[in-house]
């Protein structure tokens, strides 16, 4: 079976999208089935050092190289494909190029979320307008729509009036490198190097209002002493919170570091003592799966996909009551055997979302797909 693959953000993008771009790539790269894998991308990069040996890469040639890639990413691939004889055609990050119907190729789109829709006010007007006209296309030209939740399955049914039946929900997987077992020596250098203290909260993401890292932040006005541990790109809005913060003198609790790679980070979150989450909104939340997966307890927003996939024993707090999170965290700080429940219950839930059980699912979908 020939599968290709809108493949930009695996090469292009080192973030939520592409590494769930790469993350499929690369499970269906050792699936047993026989998959002809090709990847079509505007241009290579250093996002995706390592493809999978066989995988094909595809690029734009002639007229099409350079400034024009993104045009030929929309417009031609279906022609590229079809000379390809491809099966199925999925586009990895809500898109998908025009007119593969005509040319007689399956196709499935992965949304991955509609924050957009949901949110206007996080986004740029033009922003919208492009996002929609994107989303939209793909949603309705698809075969199949892949939503990465549950959420954002009824997101669409209610900003797209996609049909229930046209949707299947297909979680994702953290890294595999989040199944590392640090020895302690490794643990202890990486304290030393990134100077962490012996115990800490942590929230990993872009520091942005979406994100809600202001309620972070205000949470250690009602918690005495324990530090803050923050991993993300910085943003204005983060910087008026420190100074926020300097005003209420918490400030020297808060560590915001640049982790050197996703090694160093899975060890960040197996060494945290609680990790939070009071996001306002997301398609999924892969940093709760991540916490679930390095034994580390969760305390998240409590509605949208959070509780989805936070499970049933992650602890839930109004994501704009900086007092119900420092409760929610001094809660899981004071006792242990909460803490301990609340992870061995979180790591068998996550089981979930293994990539052997996902492999399954989208081995399944394309076979129905190919008939």
């Amino acid at each position: 079976m020939k599968i290709g693959f809108d493949a930009k953000r695996c090469f292009r993008n080192t973030t939520g999208l592409g590494n769930y771009s790469r993350h499929i790539v690369d499970m269906l790269a050792t699936a047993p089935e026989e998959f002809d894998l090709h990847l079509y991308t505007p241009k290579t990069g250093s996002a995706y050092p390592s493809p999978p040996k066989n995988a094909h890469i595809h690029t734009p040639s002639g007229i099409w190289k350079g400034p024009l890639g993104s045009v030929w990413r929309t417009t031609q691939l279906a022609s590229e494909a079809a000379s390809d004889h491809i099966d199925i055609f999925h586009g990895l990050s809500n898109e998908l190029p025009i007119g593969l119907h005509k040319k007689g190729i399956a196709s499935v789109v992965t949304i991955h979320d509609l924050i957009f829709e949901r949110y206007p006010s996080f986004y740029k007007t033009a922003d919208r307008k492009i996002y929609r006209k994107k989303f939209y296309h793909a949603a309705h030209s698809a075969d199949i729509v892949v939503a990465i939740s549950e959420q954002t399955k009824f997101d669409l049914m209610e900003f797209y009036k996609v049909p229930e039946s046209k949707i299947e929900v297909i979680y994702q997987d953290c890294n595999p490198v989040f199944d590392t077992n640090f020895s302690e020596e490794e643990l202890s250098k990486i304290t030393r190097d990134y100077n962490l203290p012996s115990e800490f909260i942590l929230q990993v993401g872009t520091l942005e209002q979406r994100k809600n890292v202001g309620t972070t932040v205000r949470m250690l006005a009602h918690i005495p002493e324990i530090p803050l541990v923050l991993v993300g790109r910085s943003t204005p809005y983060f910087e008026a919170l420190m100074k926020e913060a300097e005003l209420g003198g918490y400030s020297d609790r808060i560590h915001h570091i640049r982790v050197d790679g996703m090694r160093d980070l899975v060890a960040f979150y197996q060494m945290a003592t609680v990790f939070v989450y009071p996001s306002i909104f997301e398609g999924f939340g892969i940093p709760i799966i991540e916490a679930l997966r390095s034994k580390t307890p969760v305390v998240t927003t409590n509605s949208g996909v959070f509780p989805e996939a936070g499970g049933p024993d992650s602890l839930y707090i109004n994501p704009e009551d900086e007092e119900e999170l420092a409760n929610s965290v001094q809660l899981l700080l004071n006792d242990s055997d909460l803490r301990q429940s609340a992870v061995d219950a979180g790591y068998t839930f996550a089981e979930k979302f293994r990539t052997s059980q996902l492999l399954s699912e989208w081995t399944t979908l394309y076979k129905r797909l190919k008939k």
